[in-house]
């Protein structure tokens, strides 16, 4: 008689994420009102806007509509998208809540594919959302919706209508495209709050039993690879000369660098080659840097989506030599909202400032903190202003650079480069850090 052994696991585990969430504060850009510059969350997060969305973005990705339709608003408005992988088996859902009453929010939820021109494929309704609602506000709920256990529709029209849709099974390693749309302008910004339930319901059987032959295992299903060759000139930013340089492409999520090479000395022409699985690939961003010894480095943000049409052109860096009394801006050092902690996606710039302390090894520097207008106080943005230089003088410490190389100041307000600024992407240039050489 065989011997046989059963073993039976039976775990049901709700998990109540919202409880334990981390209150996260962003500052909305223009650019996140597309798709392909969805902000990456996580349903640990509990999001809180600075302010509402403003505008569609640079692409209309949703227009001419049928206002009765089920799966799309009738055109974009106020606009920003939100993206978030779920490490989890289970369902989740969502609550979105404005700072106002009076503002209308609308949503629409994708599964993302797989694919790296997902977001076209989007706007090409080729891919249909899985929750919608767009009803019209309740002001007896504060102008709530979301997603939820309770409501059992899953998509719902404009008009007078339910204020949630049903919640969404999930499985780990699940990507979540989410497009929120606020009717009308002006709005005082929203609160995104995640919450799940995990029932993990396992029965494992595990028979005792002499292996007697030889089981042949599947191949494993590899992701489609996608490859893209970059090209691009460096020239002296002064007289326009050819320059040899070290050109590297760095993944900006990991660090992990996955191209570099130099451009040439007569021609400063160079090519890159970035090879990429399609999953990995639609979860990366990228920084590509330029530098060279006495001279200050230029690095560039990459969206996977940008890569389809970098390919087709050749992208022109100038990069400026080192001058005493000189100030020099530092792109992409962006720091979370009322906070003098660095965006992750800042690292690698943080890293490229190293390098340039590194390389030039007699350079004295002061790292100078601006804000974005004073709105609680003077003395609150000149602390703020301070503190965010001093992030990155200690980074660079930290790392081995002398301290008496680097000094640090804030300047508050007072030197705005907008002092009315019209849009997000003068929101951002305010709220810059910039290099003096000493």
């Amino acid at each position: 008689m065989k011997n046989t052994t059963t073993v039976l696991f039976l775990l049901a585990l709700p998990m109540l994420l919202q409880a334990q969430s981390k209150v996260r504060w962003i500052d909305l850009m223009p650019k996140n009102s597309d798709c392909i510059s969805a902000i990456e969350v996580s349903l640990d997060d509990t999001i809180k806007t600075t302010a509402s969305p403003k505008g569609h973005g640079q692409v209309l990705e949703f227009k001419n509509n049928d206002k009765k339709s089920l799966l799309y608003v009738e055109r974009e408005h106020n606009t920003v998208w939100y993206q978030f992988e779920v490490d989890l088996n289970g369902s989740f859902i969502f609550e979105l809540t404005p700072f106002s009453v009076n503002d209308d929010y609308d949503f629409m939820l994708f599964k993302y594919d797989g694919t790296v021109d997902f977001c076209q494929k989007l706007a090409n309704k080729e891919i249909e959302p899985i929750r919608t609602n767009i009803s019209r506000n309740n002001k007896g709920i504060q102008s709530k919706t979301g997603l939820s256990w309770d409501f059992k529709d899953k998509t719902i029209h404009s008009g007078v209508g339910a204020d949630y849709s049903y919640s969404v099974e999930m499985k780990k390693g699940d990507r979540f495209y989410l497009l929120v749309d606020n009717v009308y302008k002006n709005g005082k910004g929203h609160q995104l709050a995640f919450d799940n339930d995990v029932l993990l319901e396992e029965k494992v059987e595990a028979e005792a039993e002499e292996i007697t032959e030889v089981v042949s295992v599947p191949k494993t299903n590899k992701s489609k690879m996608y490859s893209y060759e970059l090209q691009g000139v460096v020239i002296d930013d002064e007289n326009e000369k050819p320059l040899r340089a070290d050109v590297t492409l760095t993944n900006s999520i990991t660090g992990e660098i996955v191209a570099q090479t130099q451009s040439d000395s007569i021609t400063g022409e160079y090519k890159l080659v970035l090879e990429e699985e399609a999953q990995k690939l639609a979860k990366s961003q990228y920084t590509l840097e330029i530098s060279k010894d006495n001279y200050f480095f230029d690095s560039q943000d990459i969206k996977p989506y940008d890569l389809p049409e970098l390919s087709k052109v050749k992208i022109r860096s100038r990069i400026p030599k080192i001058k005493k009394g000189k100030i020099y801006r530092v792109n992409n050092i962006n720091f979370y909202g009322n906070k003098s902690k660095p965006l992750p996606m800042s690292y690698p710039v943080f890293k490229s400032l190293l390098r340039l302390m590194e390389k030039n090894t007699t350079l004295e520097i002061s790292i100078e903190g601006h804000t974005n207008g004073c709105h609680q106080s003077w003395e609150y943005s000149k602390t703020l202003s301070v503190a965010r230089a001093g992030t990155v003088r200690n980074y660079l410490i930290e790392n081995g650079i002398d301290e008496k190389r680097i000094k640090h100041e804030g300047f508050s307000c007072d030197k705005m480069l907008y002092k009315e600024p019209i849009n997000e992407k003068q929101n951002m240039l305010n709220r810059r850090v910039e290099i003096r050489i000493l």
